[in-house]
């Protein structure tokens, strides 16, 4: 797939050097006692075919307490987690290998792309994927869904945060469906309480429920909230 390819797909808009005002020397662990050295995926779950999906959640150690330092002070990668997170597993269970979300962080950093205080562009960082890791990225239409989830490859959903799945724009893993035609889902911050969307987001005053992980979606559930959902179509 070409360079212009994939930016027709995603519609990709790259960042120029111009706005790559926080460069990578910016961002430090703010301690040693804040140094992650390694990080073990959870390989509790399966595709429909039975191979492993990898899975990190941003909200519980050591992934929660990861600090960024930037010109404007310190952010947690919890506030960037849903993207990153939800792609390392995609690649994880792709490649069937650890990427692990310190890894794409590192080169999410190094790209330019995060900024403290604000959410990182995604189609710019779906672009440093690509050329990183050398996958090609396919938007699927929602009628492909249910066929790719049978044949084991799983599907990167991205919300529309509209307070059915998620408050502001997120991203989970879809990775299998049961035999009551329900989609199974992993969420990169997965919470164990009941969420009401806060004020200044999307779905604001909408109730989320717990624990997506032990939860089953029907079509329409992840049809309600869907902005785009994508694959990796291959590698080169």
């Amino acid at each position: 797939m070409t360079d212009s390819n994939i930016i027709n797909i995603l519609n990709i808009k790259l960042l120029g050097d111009s706005d790559k005002s926080i460069i990578s020397d910016l961002y430090e662990n703010i301690s040693t006692s804040n140094s992650i050295k390694t990080l073990e995926a959870v390989k509790d779950y399966k595709t429909h075919r039975n191979s492993n999906v990898y899975y990190y959640d941003g909200l519980n150690m050591p992934l929660s307490a990861k600090k960024i330092k930037c010109e404007s002070g310190y952010d947690y990668y919890k506030y960037y987690s849903d993207i990153i997170t939800s792609t390392s597993m995609l690649l994880s269970t792709y490649f069937d290998k650890t990427i692990s979300p310190l890894e794409v962080l590192d080169k999410t950093i190094n790209a330019g792309l995060i900024k403290c205080g604000e959410p990182i562009n995604q189609d710019s960082f779906f672009y440093m994927i690509y050329n990183e890791y050398h996958v090609d990225f396919k938007v699927i239409n929602n009628s492909e869904l249910r066929n790719y989830i049978l044949n084991g490859k799983p599907v990167l959903l991205e919300t529309n945060g509209n307070g059915n799945l998620s408050c502001n724009q997120s991203y989970f893993l879809i990775y299998d469906v049961n035999n009551n035609d329900d989609y199974l889902l992993l969420d990169p911050n997965n919470k164990s309480y009941n969420y009401i969307c806060p004020d200044g987001s999307t779905g604001f005053g909408s109730m989320l429920k717990p624990n997506y992980n032990d939860s089953s979606f029907s079509y329409s559930d992840i049809l309600s909230d869907t902005r785009r959902l994508i694959v990796i179509a291959g590698s080169r």
